[in-house]
């Protein structure tokens, strides 16, 4: 009975430790899965993504939203173009985790504006990963 109660402080502190360490990610990332909906997060993510951008200094061009692979647990792609001075497209990739949204930078190309030389243009691939699939019905000590 000692034994069992020792490995069940044990099970119950790593839980414990785990709980900590997605609080904390929730906090810094801004993100809640609680209050995200899989019929309405790539739409969600997507005006957020066009939100950020004009509000940072970035011109949005084309955006297209794609349906991800299953098998990658993904919901959708989302092809971003934009335009814009060197310190908005940069702030505009640094704010792209904390939106709140579950996403991820898939692949990212920056060109020079021939245009306009005090300006670049962006094209990235972000990912928005299907939250609901990473949730599991048994606890991880069952």
């Amino acid at each position: 009975m000692v034994a069992e109660a020792r490995q069940l402080k044990i099970e119950t502190g790593l839980d414990a430790d785990k709980a900590v360490v997605v609080k904390k990610l929730m906090t810094e990332f801004h993100l809640d899965p609680a209050r995200l909906s899989t019929n309405s997060v790539v739409a969600d993510a997507s005006a957020a993504i066009q939100r950020a951008a004009t509000s940072g200094g970035v011109k949005p061009g084309a955006i297209r939203e794609s349906p991800g692979r299953a098998s990658a647990k993904e919901l959708a792609t989302i092809d971003f173009e934009g335009s814009g001075p060197v310190a908005a497209v940069i702030s505009l990739l640094h704010r792209l985790p904390l939106l709140g949204y579950p996403l991820v930078i898939d692949s990212l190309q920056i060109t020079a504006d021939p245009a306009r030389p005090d300006q670049i243009k962006l094209s990235v691939k972000i990912i928005v990963l299907n939250f609901e699939s990473w949730k599991t019905t048994e606890a991880p000590h069952a």
